[in-house]
């Protein structure tokens, strides 16, 4: 059986922080035997079209919100893994310990504001 694949989708405002490597230690642990595909990955030679085939290409996505919001990228992210019946997790960190919630959906709050607060996940609690 092949190694399940997920996307871990994530504000660009914490590509390459401590944060990043935290959550990214935190689905190896999760899921050993998993690829982990993470975007900031040579960024500079992706567009959204290849990101969103990255995502095609998955298993699941998992997302990590930034002050309780997601951008404009992984909310097309979000948005294509749901339109494909994948399952989408928030990862939520409670304390010290990290959360898996399903995601049902994403809702556009601030189309202006591609970067920070462009939606809002919808969440099966």
């Amino acid at each position: 059986m092949k190694s399940p694949k997920i996307y871990y989708a994530h504000s660009k405002i914490i590509y390459g922080t401590a944060r990043e490597q935290e959550e990214i230690l935190f689905l190896k642990q999760k899921y050993p035997a998993a690829v982990i595909i993470n975007p900031a990955n040579n960024i500079s030679r992706k567009t959204m079209p290849q990101f969103l085939k990255l995502v095609g290409d998955c298993n699941l996505l998992v997302v990590s919100e930034f002050d309780g919001f997601v951008g404009k990228g992984a909310f097309s992210e979000i948005t294509r893994a749901l339109s494909d019946d994948k399952t989408v997790y928030a990862m939520r960190r409670q304390g010290k310990k990290y959360n898996l919630i399903i995601v049902s959906g994403v809702m556009i709050i601030k189309s202006h504001d591609w970067k920070k607060e462009y939606a809002k996940l919808i969440l099966n609690n």
